[in-house]
């Protein structure tokens, strides 16, 4: 497609553009089937006329492809800049951010190295290396995060229709591959169990999730005051790459979808 004038992509088609009426979002008309809200995290998301559409089967409409409008923003830095050191006491960073937890260009060698140690990173390529000390998360904060990940949790699980399981853990479960079930009354534990299946659909393994009650999580010396002491502290956490050369089961549609 040759670049365009102002006027010539103002006079490009323009696809029709709604507001969802569930999240109050706009999206365009992307699709021949019909307009559908294209927020992923809305519940209407890919609903037309009331059911849940095909995505293999859908097709872009002509409008939307042939769309064209005139840039207006900043052009991206080919080399981000090396993240600045602002998590200290009080600041309201953490180290815990996005920018700390992505890879970097080396200002040395010019390479990309991913972060994989807890202090900081190590250029894969050269000597440079960069400090990224944490500072430990106040209660405050991890409970607004856990609200919002609950909230997250639930609108997926109602997304795939799992709403009316008792289990608490998976979001989506495929029955050719899992079996999953929720155990009661395990102490002060629940535990959420799945059974695996092989390709001849017989029972291989298992995976456990148990979840703490509130009063184990805050007892002296436990996962709270754990979790606390590990945020100080240097253990040798690392990043490492998962291989398993030569498998090729289970394939990829079958998945267990814990978080």
């Amino acid at each position: 497609m040759p670049t365009l004038s102002p006027d010539q992509a103002a006079q490009r088609p323009k696809p029709l553009e709604l507001t969802c009426a569930a999240c109050q979002v706009s999206s365009k008309a992307a699709f021949t089937q019909g307009w559908t809200c294209l927020n992923h995290e809305c519940l209407a998301h890919l609903i037309i006329d009331g059911a849940q559409v095909d995505t293999e089967t859908l097709t872009y409409s002509t409008d939307f492809v042939d769309k064209r409008q005139t840039f207006t923003g900043s052009l991206p830095v080919l080399r981000p800049p090396i993240p600045a050191d602002g998590a200290t006491n009080g600041s309201g960073i953490y180290g815990s951010e996005l920018e700390f937890r992505i890879g970097i260009v080396c200002p040395d060698c010019g390479c990309c190295s991913s972060r994989r140690n807890w202090t900081g990173w190590d250029c894969e390529s050269c000597s440079f290396t960069l400090k990224a000390p944490m500072q430990p998360l106040p209660k405050e904060v991890t409970d607004s995060e856990l609200v919002n990940f609950s909230n997250k949790i639930s609108r997926l699980r109602q997304r795939n229709q799992e709403y009316a399981s008792n289990d608490a853990v998976a979001i989506r479960l495929d029955p050719l591959c899992v079996i999953g079930r929720t155990l009661q009354g395990l102490g002060r534990y629940t535990a959420a169990q799945y059974l695996l299946r092989d390709e001849k659909r017989d029972i291989i393994g298992s995976i456990t999730v148990l979840q703490a009650s509130s009063d184990i999580l805050s007892a002296a010396n436990g996962p709270n005051d754990i979790f606390a002491e590990m945020s100080v502290q240097d253990i040798g956490l690392q990043r490492n790459a998962v291989t398993c050369n030569g498998c090729e089961y289970p394939p990829r549609s079958c998945l267990v979808s814990i978080y």
